[in-house]
Order: C-alpha cells, then structure tokens, then sequence
C-alpha cells in the first residue's frame, strides 16, 4: 500500500497557493490590456473580476462541508480542472462573457484550493500545525510576488502579448495537478480525531467563531475590494509598478506612505507623489506586519479545523461577499 508521502503532499499544496496568488497579481496587470484590447468601461472590468471573489468564495463554502464526504483529493481535482479551465478560457477569450467564464472557474479552483489545502496541512503536521500553517500561506504572498514580477517584465517592460503571461500559469498547474494526482491522502483530522459532523456544525455558533468571521468580514471587505482597484487608482503615483502591484496594500496606510487623494467624479486625484524610497519601505512594512499577524491568524487556525473541521472555510468565504457588495451593481466604482 502506497505510504503518504508529506513532503510532496506539503510542497503540491505550496504550488497549488502560489497558483492562486499569480492570479491575483495577473489581474491587476491585465486591468488596463484587457480594457484597451476589448473597449471595456471600469464597470466591465468589475463585473470581469467578481467572480474570482464569489466563485472562490463558493468553493469554500460548498466545499469546505464536503472535504470529508469527498475527500481532500477529490476537491483539489475539480480545483485542478476549473484552473485548467480558467486559463483555457483566457486564452482562447474573444469578449468580456469569456473573460468572465476565465476568472469564474478560476475563482472556483482557487477555492477548492483553499477549502482543501488548509485541513490538508493541518493533517499532515499535527503536532506543529501553527509553524506549517505559516510555512504554507507565506507562500500567498510570495506568488504575489511572483506575479507581480512576471507581469511586469512581461506587460510592461518587454510588451509582449498577455497571454504569455496568462500561459505561463499552466506551469505551476501542471505541477501540482501531477503530484496531487498520483499521492495518497489521508483522512482529516477531524475524522481521524472522531468530532462528529454534527459537532463541527454546532462548533459554528461558538463565540470564537463569530468573533473571527466578524473580523474576517471587515478585514476582506478592506483588503481585496481595494486591493483589486489600487493598480489603477495609484498609476502614476510614483515608485515602481512591478513594486507597486504586489505590496498595493502597503499604500493604505498613512503612515507608510503620505498619499493625498480628494475624490472627484468617481476618480481619485494624487496631489503628493510617491517617491521610489518610500515605496521600497512600504513594502518592508507591509512583509513585516503580513507575517507577524500570520503567526496569530495561525494559532487560532489549528485549533479552529481540529474542532470545527473543514467548516472554517466560512471564516475565509465571508470576504467574498463583503467585496461584491463594495463593489456591487455599479462594478469599479469605489463605493
């Protein structure tokens, strides 16, 4: 019988998150080369992108419940299908409707991601949960990164076509789908500890659990409806794009960076510039504080999937919805 290996199992679920990350970072690349190549308004390309948000947080929703029904491997497949799917559709996409199918399907396998990957490592660390949970959602960052670095390079500074940029993606898909494929799972934790399904579901109305979705719906609601516009709102702002598009939310603190804006006609004007310095500091700021946070977000993770099992994708689901009412019926306005 085939021994679970881990390591590969540890590492697949890294290149599944960076996948997810890249994605983030594309996006903000391709704001304006979608909108001059397809003749989109700002409220196209906000309807372009909401299902990256409602459709990861679907996933997580729906399939948080049926980790342990299905199985982790099952959720990651369908993850590795809409992923495949996604970048298929972009790169063979005529109008916004295929944009938009793109962005669902990754939005969907992005989910799946998270909605598996999360008890995944949980499982497989159970005595060092709070350092591997770490390990593993640095690297969301670190694809954003990533991202940003490629879509510099690639967008703007050698002005190639998008889609190499979008094509580039089946790299760290294929990988991961490989070694997702041909590794066995094991059993959550939840399963294997013996929490019933009726007492993770109970385990939802804990003040704990209130408190954190709470905080999840307001922390979303600031983090990724802005994140996604703030490529736009800060071009020409100053500083470097290939910096500003992976830190953008190092920008939304005062202290970081002296930013006055005035908001006229749905538009936002910079009145002071941002310096290159300043935007180096930034992101050293924003690293520093992600990963100082990370440590506590950590600890309150492991003990939430032990008890709660794979419902705690509620928590993440939350941010979602919270973006797709700040940016609703009018799409890409700054509400």
């Amino acid at each position: 019988m085939q021994a679970i290996n881990k390591n590969q199992l540890f590492l697949a679920s890294r290149i599944a998150l960076i996948f997810t990350a890249m994605t983030f970072a594309f996006r903000a690349g391709l704001e304006g080369v979608w909108s001059a190549q397809f003749s989109l308004t700002k409220e196209q390309l906000g309807w372009i992108f909401s299902p990256a948000f409602y459709g990861f947080t679907l996933a997580m929703i729906f399939g948080g419940p049926l980790c342990d029904v299905i199985g982790m491997k099952r959720l990651l497949v369908l993850a590795f299908i809409g992923h495949l799917a996604g970048v298929i559709v972009y790169l063979t996409a005529k109008d916004a409707t295929m944009l938009f199918v793109g962005t669902l399907c990754i939005g969907i396998g992005n989910g799946m991601v998270e909605a598996a990957c999360n008890p995944l490592t949980v499982t497989l660390f159970p005595d060092n949960k709070t350092t591997m949970l770490n390990r593993f959602h640095v690297w969301f960052p670190g694809g954003i990164v990533i991202g940003g670095l490629l879509s510099y390079f690639i967008i703007d500074k050698w002005h190639l076509d998008w889609r190499i940029l979008i094509a580039l993606l089946f790299i760290p898909a294929v990988i991961y789908g490989f070694l997702f494929l041909k590794l066995k799972f094991p059993q959550t934790e939840r399963v294997t500890k013996g929490v019933s399904t009726a007492k993770m579901f109970s385990s939802c109305l804990s003040p704990l659990f209130l408190i954190m979705l709470a905080c999840m719906f307001l922390t979303a609601a600031t983090e990724l409806g802005t994140n996604q516009w703030l490529g736009a709102l800060l071009q020409g702002a100053g500083g470097w794009p290939f910096i500003r598009r992976p830190f953008r939310t190092s920008f939304q603190s005062k202290w970081h960076a002296y930013i006055i804006s005035a908001s006229c006609r749905d538009r936002f004007i910079f009145i002071e510039q941002v310096k290159r310095l300043c935007c180096i500091w930034c992101c050293i700021c924003f690293c520093s504080r992600y990963l100082f946070f990370l440590a506590y977000d950590a600890r309150l993770r492991f003990r939430i999937l032990t008890q709660y099992g794979c419902v705690r994708a509620f928590i993440d689901g939350g941010r979602g919805y919270v973006f797709y009412f700040t940016c609703n019926s009018n799409d890409g306005k700054m509400v």
